[in-house]
C-alpha cells in the first residue's frame, strides 16, 4: 500500500511494528499534526505554572495567587488533551486505509467510524467472535484465506468443543460452497511432489503447481554441489523400531526425541556440506522441547521453530522433526 501511494495508518503498539513501518503508526502520524505540536507547547507551559506555584518564595504571595496558577495550568492541560484528541481525529481522517489486528479495533481510538470495505487476511485462522469486531463497522466484507490450512489457535478445550475452533470462513464454506468466490488452485511455493498429498487430501486434486516451481530442486540452486539429498523433493526417514523413543522433560508438558534430533543435525550438516546456505534451511517441529533441544545442537544461523510459528514462511529446505515415537504407537 505504501509503495502504491495509498495513505494509511497502522494501529497497534509501535514496538510491535516493523521498523520500516514505524512512520505509518498512529502515534507517528499524530505527532505530525499541528494540533499535537500546540498540545506539547501547552503541556510545557502548564507544568511550568505548576512548578512556579510550588516554589518557595521569600515574599508572601498574594492570597489565591498559587491556586490561580494551578487553575490556569489545569485549564491548559484540558486544552492540550482536547488538541491531542483532535490530532488523533485528523490523523485518522487523513488515511484511506486503516491496518489493524481484529482485536485492536477499539472505539476509544476509532470512535464510531464505519468503513466501505473490510478485508480480513488469513481469515481461516481467526476465531469467529474476533471476526465480527470489524464486520460490525463495515458495509462490504472480503474474507481472504484458506480454511484447508491452519485453523484458529484455541487454547481452551471447552471453547473448541463449543465450536470456537471453526472460523467464519470455514463455516460459510460448509454452509454454502458458493460463498467461496475463488478457491486456491495454483501454488507458487513448492515442488509438485511436495504438493501432491495436500492436493489430493484437501483440494479434490485440483491444486496445481506453477511451472516455475513444479520441478524445483535444491540441486538447481546456484553453487549447490552434488548430493543425492538434493536430487529429490521429498525424503521420509522412518525411525520405527530404531529405539528412537520420545521423552517428556521434567516439569514440562512438551516432548522431545534426542535420537531423532541427532538425525536432524546430521541432515543439516549434509545440506551445509552440499553448499546450501544456512539462511536457506529451516528446522520445524510440533514440540517446544524439541525446538530447545535442536537449538542447543545446531548453528544459530539455522532457523529453528515450531510448526505454527513458521507457518506462512518459506525456505529452500525444510526439515520436519515429528518427535513422537513410543510403544503406544
Amino acid at each position: 500500500l505504501v509503495a502504491a501511494g495509498v495513505s494509511l495508518i497502522r494501529l497497534g503498539h509501535p514496538a510491535r511494528v516493523l521498523p520500516e513501518l514505524q512512520a505509518y503508526t498512529l502515534d507517528a502520524r499524530v505527532q505530525e499534526q499541528h494540533d499535537y505540536q500546540l498540545a506539547i507547547s501547552l503541556r510545557k507551559q502548564a507544568y511550568g505554572l505548576f512548578d512556579q506555584a510550588g516554589k518557595f518564595r521569600r515574599a508572601r504571595p498574594e492570597p489565591g495567587e498559587k491556586q490561580g496558577l494551578r487553575d490556569e495550568a489545569r485549564q491548559m492541560l484540558d486544552e492540550a488533551r482536547q488538541l491531542e484528541a483532535r490530532a488523533v481525529e485528523q490523523a485518522l481522517d487523513s488515511a484511506m486505509v486503516i491496518l489493524s489486528t481484529l482485536t485492536a479495533i477499539d472505539s476509544s481510538t476509532l470512535g464510531q467510524r464505519e468503513f466501505d470495505l473490510c478485508v480480513i487476511d488469513e481469515a481461516g485462522q481467526s476465531i469467529e467472535p474476533a471476526t465480527w469486531i470489524p464486520i460490525a463497522r463495515s458495509r462490504k466484507l472480503v474474507l481472504a484465506g484458506d480454511h484447508q490450512q491452519l485453523p484458529p489457535t484455541i487454547l481452551s478445550h471447552a471453547a473448541a468443543r463449543q465450536g470456537f475452533g471453526i472460523s467464519l470462513l470455514e463455516r460459510l464454506a460448509q454452509r454454502d460452497g458458493n460463498a467461496i468466490a475463488r478457491r486456491l488452485d495454483v501454488q507458487y511455493r513448492m515442488n509438485a511432489d511436495i504438493m501432491n498429498f495436500s492436493s489430493a487430501e484437501f483440494y479434490d486434486g485440483d491444486l496445481q503447481a506453477d511451472p516455475g516451481v513444479a520441478t524445483h530442486l535444491l540441486s538447481g540452486l546456484a553453487g549447490a554441489m552434488g548430493d543425492g539429498l538434493l536430487e529429490t523433493a521429498v525424503t521420509f526417514i522412518d525411525t520405527a523400531g530404531a529405539g528412537y523413543d520420545d521423552l517428556q522433560p521434567i516439569d514440562s508438558s512438551s516432548h522431545c526425541n534426542p535420537e531423532e534430533a541427532t538425525v536432524v543435525v546430521r541432515k543439516v550438516q549434509q545440506l551445509l556440506a552440499a553448499n546450501i546456505a544456512p539462511s536457506a534451511i529451516a528446522v520445524i517441529t510440533p514440540y517446544s522441547a524439541q525446538v530447545e533441544l535442536l537449538r542447543e545442537q545446531l548453528p544459530a544461523a539455522i532457523e529453528i521453530g515450531s510448526v505454527d510459528g513458521f507457518q506462512g514462511r518459506e525456505k529452500e529446505a525444510v526439515i520436519i522433526s515429528l518427535v513422537r515415537s513410543n510403544v503406544r504407537g
